[in-house]
């Protein structure tokens, strides 16, 4: 049996948890729309965290992000920060 490279892995356990997240918000929504903001804002929370990711991983494949990181304290923050900005900005609406 063929085993799975660990990055193809998480990013299909991360679509799997947005998928999951996604059909939480629609049942959310249709029971009780009232509540539906914070299942909505965790979905793009998480979608936002994912194309960031990829984006890391895919256009930036030729930088070792995470040696980089590790030399660069500031880079290691502001790359904290995007993740923190795109979480706060999907959670603005809930």
């Amino acid at each position: 049996m063929k085993k799975i490279p660990k990055r193809l892995a998480v990013y299909l356990l991360s679509l799997l948890s947005l998928i999951v997240l996604y059909w939480v918000f629609l049942l959310v929504l249709s029971v009780a729309p009232q509540f539906s903001g914070l299942p909505y804002a965790l979905t793009k929370a998480l979608a936002g965290a994912l194309t960031l990711k990829l984006i890391d991983d895919l256009v930036l494949s030729e930088i070792s992000t995470f040696q980089r990181l590790k030399d660069n304290g500031t880079g290691y923050a502001i790359y904290l920060l995007g993740y923190a900005l795109i979480v706060a900005g999907a959670m603005y609406t809930a």
